[in-house]
């Protein structure tokens, strides 16, 4: 019970220096044929899938400017891989549209411009925007709120949101039942409850 309780219950992403992510490297990226641009993208694309898939939140802490695989991994300021010649192969041109609408993923798909990080907040791109001295606590704050509630229920709530995007609201709604009808069985719902109604703190294990 005690490894349970110290297990991550949020995951926290940022950088140093002056971007979160400055994008590939283009010096090596130039030397790769189709076949190797393939692979390297498929690497990418299973990293933020595996991101998106881990039981637990995964807040990025964005300080400074995020460049193309950096945006698709964070949602961030800019996608700039047609000025390369190229577009993105992360899966930014899937991700971003479900993100920000299509016209406006378009709009920084096509053009490779960047954005203000309050037209980032302003579109949805970004949760709020915060003086550099003060981003990574405001983002520690936010993941220690999450970590407060229980990992069971925000894992099933993690992938009510991600598994119903792309259903109809029908069958999106039966997986949301469904996973409601999982944390009915847990323990954690049994402590939430209890320590609701007996007025006392609640000790959550992720099970």
């Amino acid at each position: 019970d005690e490894v349970r309780r110290r297990a991550p219950r949020a995951l926290v992403l940022t950088g140093e220096g002056r971007f979160f992510c400055a994008g590939a490297d283009i010096r090596e990226m130039a030397a790769m044929d189709g076949r190797e641009l393939y692979d390297w993208a498929l690497l990418g694309s299973r990293l933020n899938t595996n991101l998106e898939e881990l039981p637990m939140p995964v807040l990025a802490a964005v300080n400074g400017m995020a460049l193309g695989g950096g945006c698709e991994l964070a949602a961030s300021f800019a996608v700039p891989e047609v000025t390369l010649g190229t577009i993105c192969g992360a899966g930014g041109t899937q991700r971003l549209p479900r993100l920000i609408g299509e016209t406006r993923a378009k709009e920084m798909i096509f053009t490779g411009r960047e954005i203000t990080a309050e037209t980032a907040r302003e579109w949805g791109l970004v949760n709020g925007v915060f003086t550099a001295g003060s981003l990574l606590e405001e983002t520690l704050n936010l993941a220690d709120e999450i970590a407060r509630n229980s990992p069971y229920a925000v894992a099933r709530a993690k992938r009510s949101v991600n598994g119903g995007r792309e259903m109809l609201l029908e069958e999106a709604l039966e997986w949301e039942r469904s996973l409601f009808g999982e944390c009915g069985e847990s323990r954690d719902r049994k402590e939430g409850m209890t320590a609701f109604l007996e007025k006392q703190p609640r000790i959550f294990t992720g099970e």
